[in-house]
């Protein structure tokens, strides 16, 4: 899973994190809100620091204020080891929101079910005869071209559901993505294996009368595993196409 991409994805399907989430995003960001200046600068040492003051000197024969050059070449390690300590901060931050995030999956996919079915519902809300291409809705009277801009905008939500799910169960076998959004097994059609339910927003209308289904990754690749061996059974191709 990858954590900036599954908080931006979170934030666009206005889905809350866990408050443990939200703890250490609060905090990676007013991590990087401080300003340290610029980077590691090493403290000068005692022979950097005499010819600093010789050279100081030389022009008029007079010294320079000795430990004012020492403060200040103090203050500039201090302030590339703050940077260097921001640094660290920053990346064990980064590690305990990828633990967050993993502990909260279980949760994160109940939220996003949760959506899906709430979406599922707006698509069942519509008419009947809700166009599924723009070809269909260009010929329609306005009620259906009404209905269909709508289609087009939960399709859009969708997608991002969906890419929240994909975000939250990855990695996950390449196979197993015919089954991420439903259980229901491919279709044979002209010789070859094709996902049920069709595709672009015919798909979506279909889905929408069906349960949500939003598996982890070992359950979608556990329904493609018992379909493989079915179809093994069966001695039918095994590719799915999408």
């Amino acid at each position: 899973m990858d954590a900036n991409r599954a908080l931006a994805l979170l934030e666009a399907c206005a889905i809350e994190p866990p408050a443990e989430v939200d703890r250490v995003t609060t905090a990676i960001a007013a991590i990087r809100d401080v300003d340290a200046g610029p980077g590691p600068v090493p403290m000068a040492n005692a022979q950097q620091l005499g010819a600093q003051i010789l050279a100081a000197t030389l022009p008029r024969g007079e010294p320079p204020d000795v430990l004012s050059l020492i403060a200040a070449s103090r203050a500039a390690a201090d302030r590339g080891l703050a940077y260097e300590a921001l640094e660290q901060a920053s990346e064990l931050a980064q590690s305990r929101l990828d633990g967050a995030l993993m502990r909260a999956a279980s949760q994160l996919l109940a939220s996003t079910r949760a959506a899906l079915e709430a979406l599922y519902a707006d698509v069942r809300a519509l008419p009947a005869d809700v166009p599924a291409t723009s070809e269909q809705a260009v010929h329609g009277d306005p009620e259906r071209i009404a209905a269909f801009k709508q289609l087009e905008k939960l399709a859009a939500r969708y997608a991002q559901l969906r890419a929240l799910h994909r975000e939250l169960v990855s990695p996950i076998d390449a196979n197993a993505h015919a089954f991420l959004d439903t259980n229901e097994p491919p279709e044979l059609q002209g010789g070859g294996w094709i996902q049920a339910g069709g595709q672009g927003l015919a798909r979506l209308l279909w889905l929408a009368q069906r349960e949500a289904f939003v598996p982890t990754a070992d359950e979608a690749l556990g329904a493609y595993q018992a379909w493989r061996a079915k179809a093994s059974s069966e001695q039918r191709p095994e590719r799915v196409g999408t």
